[in-house]
C-alpha cells in the first residue's frame, strides 16, 4: 500500500488505490479519519479514494484504511489495515 498520496488535480497520485501483490478477489476498501468515522469504501478492484468526503476536500492529514480481500490461489481471506497521508 502506498503511505501517501496528493489529490491535487495532476493526474499524479490523486487516487489512493490499493496496489495488489498478485490476484485477488472480493475486495473490500475502507477509509477512515483519525476519529474513527468512515469517509469512504469501495467493493471491487482498481476503486480508491480521491481525497473527498460528501463533495468537500478533506484537510491534509493522517488516515487509516482497512482492506480485506481473497488471494485468489488459496480462498484465503486476509486483512491489511494501515495509516496513510493525504498531502495538499
Amino acid at each position: 500500500m502506498p503511505n501517501a498520496f496528493t489529490p491535487n488535480g495532476d493526474k499524479l497520485n490523486d487516487v489512493f488505490v490499493p496496489v495488489p501483490n498478485g490476484s485477488v478477489e472480493n475486495i473490500i476498501f475502507e477509509v477512515f479519519d483519525r476519529w474513527g468515522a468512515r469517509i469512504y469504501n469501495s467493493l471491487g478492484p482498481n476503486k480508491g479514494w480521491n481525497g473527498k468526503y460528501n463533495g468537500q476536500d478533506m484537510d491534509m492529514d493522517t488516515y487509516f484504511y482497512i482492506l480485506t480481500y481473497t488471494c485468489v490461489s488459496g480462498k484465503t481471506k486476509n486483512i491489511k489495515k494501515g495509516d496513510f497521508t493525504l498531502i495538499r
